[in-house]
């Protein structure tokens, strides 16, 4: 059996080899974003709660910052591997954000990378 530059090319997009990591965080996270994520940590619980999503636009992976953690006509925010802030797939004042239009219809899922779990305040029994 030979080498196949498709199986290498198939598991590295299904293994995620291509992925940014950074070595001295134990979970592979870059520093940037540890640093996000623990600011989003710091800030009262939300509902529905804070989050952050691997995704691969056009063929770079991209963290998906959703808006679900601020108030009205914010934009979500879309980031390089680098911690750079490239555009808004959603959000703002029209609802369709900017700088991207084609986000939704072109980028693939890759995973959860964090979400906030801590318990949501009560409604104070209302």
């Amino acid at each position: 059996m030979g080498f196949s530059w498709l199986g290498l090319a198939t598991g590295c997009l299904l293994g995620g080899c291509f992925l940014p990591t950074d070595a001295n965080h134990p979970d592979g996270i870059p520093s940037w974003l540890q640093i996000r994520i623990d600011r989003l940590s710091a800030e009262p619980v939300s509902n529905p709660p804070a989050s952050v999503m691997l995704y691969v636009y056009r063929r770079e992976p991209v963290y998906y910052f959703p808006i679900t953690h601020r108030c009205c006509d914010f934009a979500s925010e879309l980031v390089s591997a680098t911690g750079t802030s490239l555009c808004a797939p959603d959000g703002g004042i029209t609802g369709y954000g900017f700088g991207c239009p084609d986000f939704w219809a072109v980028a693939k899922r890759v995973r959860l990378v964090w979400a906030d779990l801590r318990p949501a305040p009560s409604a104070g029994g209302l």
